[in-house]
């Protein structure tokens, strides 16, 4: 039965003092003030708006996130497939593979 009350008054002390965490940093966000280094989550920087080129006659059909890039499927005009790699931080085309027909 000592372990009971043991286990009881451990937990109770673990929930004051993470009710006081808790607190503290919602007063501190209120103020103004940040978090230490590594508390707060960065924010990527924004970019301008961006005209990302594809071949000429080729359609998106699919587009997913991965990461920090974003992935473009593409039908290009001669009915090869590619896949278009552009980073989400900064807008930047990074590079697109085209998927070559086996003979």
């Amino acid at each position: 039965m000592g372990w009971l009350k043991f286990a009881v008054v451990f937990m109770g002390v673990l929930i004051v003092i993470g009710v006081t965490v808790l607190g503290a940093a919602m007063v501190q966000r209120m103020r103004g003030q940040t978090p230490p280094d590594g508390v707060a989550a960065t924010r990527p920087a924004a970019f301008a708006d961006r005209a990302i080129d594809i071949p000429y006659g080729a359609r998106v059909y699919e587009m997913s996130a991965a990461g920090n890039r974003l992935v473009v499927r593409l039908k290009l005009q001669d009915g090869r497939d590619a896949v278009l790699m552009v980073d989400l931080a900064t807008g930047e085309r990074l590079g697109q593979i085209t998927f070559e027909r086996a003979r």
